[in-house]
Formats: structure tokens, sequence, C-alpha cells
């Protein structure tokens, strides 16, 4: 199921780079994240079949971190959850679309 997500994410991103415009973005957003039949969604539903819960939380984890980008505009906004050392924080990354590119506009990280 890991190899898939992987495979998931790198062709989820790869759609994202490839999206000319935010119609396209949209469209990008509901065949992963949608509701009814959003691929991205299909492996949360499937997170209790796991029967490993240490298995369960990692994967948990790595679908949450993709699921959790959100357009901004044109921009691109991925919130994350980070850990240095004992200290745990959240951050915000922004993402501008430059010519065929996704550049870092911006990361915030707070603790």
């Amino acid at each position: 199921m890991t190899a898939d997500l992987h495979s998931v994410a790198a062709e989820a991103l790869e759609a994202v780079a490839a999206a000319p415009d935010l119609a396209a973005l949209d469209a990008v957003r509901t065949r992963y994240l949608g509701r009814g039949d959003g691929v991205l969604t299909s492996f949360r539903r499937g997170l209790g079949k796991i029967p490993d819960a240490d298995g369960r939380r990692q994967m948990g984890q790595m679908v949450n971190e993709l699921v959790q980008v959100y357009a901004i505009g044109k921009d691109i906004c991925a919130i994350f959850d980070t850990r240095v050392g004992l200290e745990e924080g959240h951050g915000v990354t922004i993402y501008v679309r430059e010519g065929d590119d996704w550049k870092i506009r911006m990361t915030y990280v707070t603790f």
C-alpha cells in the first residue's frame, strides 16, 4: 500500500505541476481529493484495514500530508506538521507558478 501511495503522490504532484490554470488545478484536486471517489480519499477509507497500528498511523500521516495542499489564487499552499528534537510545530509553504515550474515563494514554521 505504501508503494501505491508513493506512486499516487508522484502522479498527483506531476498533475499539479502540469496544470496550466486554476480550472485544471481544480480538476486535479477533484480527482485526488474528491469526497466520493477521490484517489487519496480511497486511501483514507482503507486505513482501517491495515492490521498493524503503527503501520496504520504512518500511512495515515503520509495521506494527511498529501491531502493538506490547497490552491490560493494561482499559487498553492501546503500545510504540514514538523518536529525538531522534542519540539513539534506546524508549517506552511507557498508555491508560485513560474513558467513550467513551481517555485517556493515562502515557508513559515511555528513551534
